[in-house]
């Protein structure tokens, strides 16, 4: 499997929540756009529902134009599937802070470590935001139980982006973002996007546990 495509049309079929709307909703819920400081405590859980959709929290430090790693429930080919979607602090690309208008490689990079281990992850673009996954349903992107159990597990997942085309040094990236995992609601928030993607809602969860 590739890891990096730039495939804006891989991602458009059937949203559980179109992204203009995602981006409303967490605005709703208390997800400051353009703030990326990392002052907010704890991932934000999609309010109001039984059976939430998206999951966000801000990095806790970044170089990058992002604001907000959102993990959103999302519609495949063969049922619901995870990604995790990378919402930005302005219209545009994902960039540097400092690199704007810089020209952008052909074929960008990404890469995801959690506890310093490594997991091999596709770049992919849509109109409003950018997404990492390191498995595919059919046509559609999606993260693997094998990343999502380190997200559930982990301390810390850090995001290396490698994108402009005229890097002014000899780093291998041009940016990162850091995400603190241990924050508070984490597994709440893993486990309920995972309940989404597999079709069970707490209360059906939660009646399976008291039957056993």
């Amino acid at each position: 499997m590739s890891t990096s495509r730039i495939l804006a049309s891989f991602l458009l079929p059937s949203f559980l929540l179109p992204s203009f709307l995602l981006a409303a909703a967490m605005a709703l819920a208390g997800v400051p756009a353009g703030a990326a400081s990392g002052e907010r405590a704890g991932w934000t859980i999609e309010p109001q529902t039984d059976e939430p959709s998206y999951a966000a929290v801000e990095p806790a430090s970044t170089n990058m134009n992002i604001d907000t790693v959102v993990l959103v429930c999302e519609a495949g080919q063969e049922g619901r599937l995870l990604q995790l979607q990378l919402y930005l602090t302005e219209e545009g690309l994902l960039a540097p802070r400092d690199a704007s208008g810089a020209r952008t490689k052909d074929d960008p990079q990404a890469e995801l470590s959690i506890d310093g281990q490594a997991f091999p992850v596709m770049l992919l673009f849509s109109e409003n935001y950018a997404v990492l996954a390191d498995d595919e349903d059919g046509s559609v992107a999606k993260l693997s139980d094998r990343l999502l159990s380190a997200m559930q597990t982990g301390r810390t997942m850090t995001l290396r982006f490698d994108l402009l085309a005229d890097r002014p040094s000899d780093r291998r990236f041009d940016g990162e973002a850091v995400v603190d995992l241990q924050r508070p609601n984490r597994n709440e928030a893993i486990a309920a996007m995972r309940r989404c993607a597999s079709g069970t809602t707490a209360a059906s969860s939660s009646a399976l546990k008291g039957s056993n």
